[in-house]
């Protein structure tokens, strides 16, 4: 099996990872040549590390090309203005009851809210709400 990696060439830039080519040609059937499992595994393992090499100098070069967008003022950063929400995973009942307690406490909620409230997935909000509209427990909003 023979592997050939190319680099297409840019000004200045003598290798670009993102655009590499892999061309893996197969043996040929009639020199029946048989590779050993470990050799096998041996290459699987260096073209696994190459790709992880590749991956971080992709991210290098992304955030590189992204502080300089953030130098010239060409995109903001938005700092201070973003937060982490963890959302948490619990079962669809007892997502409904925290849903039907949130809405006694307040009346109007769109799903957005609700799944920032209680720290649930959006889909699973739509879900839950969708399924307490149909048993009458809730009422949809005009």
């Amino acid at each position: 099996m023979a592997v050939e990696r190319g680099y297409p060439q840019e000004e200045g830039i003598s290798k670009r990872p993102w655009d590499a080519t892999i061309r893996v040609e197969p043996v040929a059937p009639e020199t029946d040549q048989k590779r050993d499992f470990s050799e096998i595994l041996y290459s699987f393992t260096q073209m696994r590390r190459e790709m992880r090499a590749m991956e971080e100098r992709i991210i290098e070069r992304i955030d590189h090309r992204i502080d300089e967008l953030v130098e010239r003022g060409n995109i903001e950063t938005g700092a201070g203005e973003e937060e982490v929400i963890i959302l948490r995973a619990i079962s669809r009942e007892q997502a409904k009851r925290e849903v039907l307690d949130l809405f006694d406490e307040y009346k109007n909620l769109d799903h957005g809210d609700i799944a920032e409230r209680l720290r649930l997935d959006l889909e699973q909000v739509v879900e839950v709400v969708g399924e307490l509209e149909k048993e009458g427990k809730i009422e949809e909003a005009e």
